[in-house]
């Protein structure tokens, strides 16, 4: 029987997550927790044949498939190191085979340097993301509150929380806002359960109708009963703050910031970055990511060529204003409304009226993140884990 392709590219990226069993013995909160979520994909399993089976299938198939995504990625570190060969690859290999490293995130954290490497096992990788995400599903969390748009609008509008406003709602099967709410002259129309600007489109406004950014045109009528057979949010095109314009090319420019809630009701900050626009799109917030200082906002460091260290701002680094009211934005939404969640990645906007939450995600990605701050396992995320760790095994015992 012919393997289907797309299925067979299914089984190799599942067959990434790594080895089911240590070759070495976990030193750090950030590598249990990776072993942890490993081992969790066969314990959610009912039968134990199929435990046995997962477990034979990783054992396996891990060491030739980081083999195959090692040799892809040494191309790709080539790219930037043109001395790395042979050498390189089997470290790059040994890390992958005895910490479970992805090879693409070596590359991307500078692993090549070696002091950049002795700090592996303080990072969290894409493996890890879902494990994060489960320490919220063990405090309670009901991911709906922050993945649907319009519910995540109506708490933060309960609790008094600075938001981005809808225009209006459309549900499958539901009745839905009438035609007049198609009036402004550019829409925003987004997915309700998509990340971001994922599946996003922006519809300006003619003489004959709505034109989508990829050019199509539909009239009013016809947007209408576009938006009525499936599940969008609806809102104005945001424009960026006035002392903000110098900095953009008009699109919006989106700050994340990332919170951790502890069991004592403290919101720990474990980073931020402003992603500024670049590229053709219309409809993505994704760009040059830089962070920035806590104390005042001042740009610190530049996302550059991937391997390499961020670039370094210093003193010369723009200001951005409405930062600390922001920060504070964020940690209120944390403390008083989404308090089921262990982290959040919230994404603020800087208008006209100041800053906004836009959206907020249980799975905020590491990546830019400890690009430019560095190993999320010296911040206070590993104390916060222990303390998950203890609370649902003390509920074990009662």
């Amino acid at each position: 029987m012919k393997l289907d392709r797309a299925l067979a590219w299914k089984l190799y990226a599942f067959a990434q997550f790594g080895l089911p069993f240590p070759l070495r013995k976990p030193r750090t909160t950030i590598e249990r927790l990776r072993l942890r979520s490993l081992r969790s994909r066969f314990e959610r399993r009912k039968h134990l044949w199929q435990r046995k089976c997962l477990f034979m299938f990783f054992a396996c198939s891990y060491p030739f498939a980081i083999g195959f995504e090692t040799w892809r990625n040494l191309s790709f570190l080539k790219q930037s190191h043109p001395e790395a060969g042979l050498g390189e690859w089997l470290r790059m290999y040994w890390l992958a085979l005895a910490n479970n490293v992805p090879p693409v995130e070596y590359v991307l954290y500078g692993f090549i340097d070696r002091k950049q490497k002795a700090m592996a096992s303080q990072y969290l990788y894409w493996i890890d993301g879902p494990a994060v995400q489960y320490l919220n599903t063990v405090r309670g969390a009901n991911n709906e509150d922050v993945q649907d748009k319009a519910r995540f609008a109506s708490i933060c509008s309960k609790h008094g929380l600075a938001h981005v406003e809808y225009l209006g709602i459309f549900r499958r099967g539901e009745a839905g806002p009438g035609l007049d709410v198609l009036s402004a002259e550019e829409l925003w129309v987004k997915p309700l359960s998509l990340s971001g600007s994922e599946g996003a489109e922006l519809w300006s406004k003619r003489s004959e109708g709505y034109q989508a950014s990829g050019g199509r045109v539909l009239t009013r009528e016809d947007l209408y009963e576009q938006l009525s057979k499936g599940d969008f949010l609806l809102q104005q095109r945001l424009k960026n703050h006035p002392a903000l314009s110098e900095m953009t090319d008009g699109r919006i420019m989106t700050l994340r910031v990332i919170t951790a809630l502890g069991r004592n009701g403290e919101v720990a900050l474990l980073g931020n970055y402003l992603l500024l626009p670049t590229g053709p799109g219309l409809t993505t917030t994704g760009g040059t990511a830089v962070c920035l200082r806590w104390e005042d906002g001042r740009m610190l460091r530049r996302l550059g060529q991937p391997g390499l260290r961020p670039e370094e701002l210093g003193e010369t680094g723009d200001v951005i204003p409405f930062f600390a009211e922001a920060v504070e934005l964020c940690r209120r939404a944390h403390a008083t409304a989404f308090q089921r969640f262990v982290t959040l990645g919230w994404d603020v906007v800087f208008t006209s009226e100041g800053p906004a939450l836009l959206e907020t995600n249980s799975g905020w990605g590491t990546l830019e993140l400890q690009q430019l701050w560095g190993p999320l396992g010296l911040t206070s995320l590993p104390s916060l884990i222990e303390q998950e760790w203890a609370s649902a095994t003390s509920r074990r015992l009662v």
